[in-house]
């Protein structure tokens, strides 16, 4: 019975942790326009090691696509897209790899990643 009770607060745990990480990227969105694109890049840099930190693969895995996408084109990238993206896949569970690389291949192919 006690794991059953341990299960029960890890998935209210992750719960909370994808709904913080709703809030960052919501708050990067809004903020985004008015940022430097280091500043940007630290955000969702933060996110994408919260998001490996919580087994939150997919997450992780699209904003280091986006990270990586910012540095190869000095910040110069329609970031809306990849945040609508990041806030989606939160929707796909904590383990979303498939969603993700699906986004990633789509995003990547037309704002030319």
């Amino acid at each position: 019975m006690p794991a059953r009770c341990d299960t029960f607060f890890q998935g209210d745990a992750i719960h909370q942790v994808m709904a913080m990480l709703d809030r960052q990227i919501v708050r990067l969105v809004s903020e985004s326009p008015s940022m430097r694109a280091a500043d940007l890049a630290g955000a969702v840099d933060h996110i994408r090691h919260t998001a490996h930190e919580h087994g939150l693969t997919g997450l992780a895995d699209i904003a280091h696509a986006l990270t990586t996408t910012m540095a190869r084109h000095d910040g110069g990238v329609a970031i809306s897209p990849w945040l609508d993206a990041m806030r989606g896949l939160l929707g796909h569970g904590p383990v979303n790899t498939i969603a993700a690389q699906s986004w990633i291949t789509a995003l990547s192919q037309r704002y030319h990643a």
